[in-house]
């Protein structure tokens, strides 16, 4: 994990973007679940948690945190509050309801357990996945906005001249 903070997190950022960095997560834990799936044991669990454990706080993270810097800061601060609080407590909490629901309601063996529960992060991981691009649309238009209201804070930033998407923002925004 560190390595990738220190090295792996900018590189995949100017060679690939924004977008291809926040997919990074949800690919790994949907290789670990479509491992459990298939081969519902311990080494097809960890695949997932070990691409968690090592980007979740990296490229993820850091990823997420960059959408946030065309939003003003009064507006960042009640968004990204809801967000964390409100939105990810709450989808943390119905996870924990559905697994509750599959272990206690029905009765079924652990292997099956596994495969459902894994069916059911294959889902909840392709709404997060094709959320990405939905999430690259407002991030490029908030800083195209911010640009042209003149209200982009560069200090708190370095923009990435080799992201085609920024120059064209910035070169849209600008004429």
């Amino acid at each position: 994990a560190l390595f990738i903070q220190l090295i792996l997190t900018k590189w995949v950022l100017i060679r690939f973007g924004i977008l291809s960095a926040m997919r990074i997560l949800p690919t790994g834990l949907g290789i670990g679940s479509i491992a459990i799936l298939f081969y519902p044991i311990f080494i097809s669990a960890l695949i997932g948690r070990t691409s968690e454990q090592i980007t979740k706080f990296s490229l993820n993270k850091t990823s997420f945190d960059l959408l946030w810097i065309p939003v003003s800061p009064d507006l960042k601060q009640r968004k990204k509050l809801f967000i964390d609080d409100v939105i990810k407590t709450g989808m943390q909490g119905i996870a924990g309801v559905f697994i509750f629901i599959f272990v206690k309601v029905w009765p079924l063996d652990y292997q099956d357990l596994m495969r459902l529960l894994s069916l059911e992060a294959l889902f909840s991981l392709g709404i997060w996945f094709f959320t990405t691009f939905h999430l690259k649309k407002g991030y490029v238009s908030a800083l195209a906005s911010a640009i042209d209201k003149r209200q982009l804070d560069l200090n708190q930033m370095s923009l990435d001249i080799t992201d085609i998407e920024i120059v064209k923002t910035i070169d849209n925004a600008l004429n």
